[in-house]
């Protein structure tokens, strides 16, 4: 939660050699995934101090 563009989600999946990244993003950056299911947010939204 700390740092530029915190705070930061990154996305994986179970790949055949493991665990690979599918999607990332910054605050300011829109996360779009379909798997499991659907969303779309921006990382600003889980960091309940920003204004």
């Amino acid at each position: 939660m700390q740092g530029d563009g915190a705070p930061r989600v990154e996305a994986f999946g179970l790949g055949a050699q493991g665990y690979e990244l599918v999607a990332e993003a910054k605050a300011g950056d829109t996360l779009t995934i379909g798997i499991p299911f659907p969303i779309t947010f921006d990382p600003a939204v889980l960091d309940w101090r920003r204004d």
